[in-house]
């Protein structure tokens, strides 16, 4: 069987008068008029959460590789979000397929990362309270030391014997402990009801 290139045959006008042509190619540039707003809407809502969060990760002094892998695993998130919604633009999948995979993908990274992200919010709230510093003398349990680190995700105490431990802010968030150093500046919160 001979192939007949029916297209060439007809002139041009056809394609230009013929209103199914017109309507697809209209609906083909709106779809990607769109996909190309959303994806630069995408882009700059990106690089401001970004910036946002390296900023507050730099004044809470988060060294410089976990700040790098916060923005690796945020921009590789945002990625993903992108391109589901490309995908449901272009019809490959429907909206409630792509809440589902993004709810499932969302579930585990979360309970991988329980912990993790307890400690972090702990020490968002330990640092906003203004409850440690470092230098200042704590105890909590059966451990007492002067903290030497005092980052979003644990906090270092030197004890008397000179030995470095390393407790997850959760746990200083959930615990009684005691800050010995801090007494003044925290009852001057006090009194100012906090």
């Amino acid at each position: 069987m001979k192939y007949v290139d029916c297209a060439a045959d007809l002139p041009i006008s056809f394609f230009l008068h013929n209103c199914e042509f017109r309507v697809m190619v209209a609906f083909t540039i709106e779809i990607i008029a769109e996909i190309i707003v959303g994806l630069i809407a995408f882009f700059v809502i990106g690089e401001v959460g970004i910036r946002i969060m390296t900023k507050g990760a730099k004044r809470a002094k988060i060294s410089k590789p976990v700040i790098r892998n916060i923005r690796e695993a945020v921009t590789a998130i945002w990625i993903a979000i992108s391109l589901a919604w490309v995908f449901q633009i272009l019809g490959l999948t429907t909206l409630l397929t792509s809440l589902t995979i993004s709810g499932i993908v969302g579930l585990a990274i979360s309970l991988g990362l329980q912990t993790i992200i307890s400690n972090v919010i702990a020490g968002i709230f330990l640092l906003q309270d203004n409850a440690l510093h470092t230098g200042d003398t704590i105890a909590i349990g059966n451990v007492k030391g002067e903290v030497v680190k005092l980052r979003l995700r644990n906090t270092w105490l030197k004890n008397c014997d000179v030995d470095i431990v390393i407790i997850g802010n959760s746990t200083l968030s959930a615990g009684p402990f005691t800050n010995y150093t801090a007494k003044e500046r925290l009852n001057k919160k006090l009194e100012k009801g906090l």
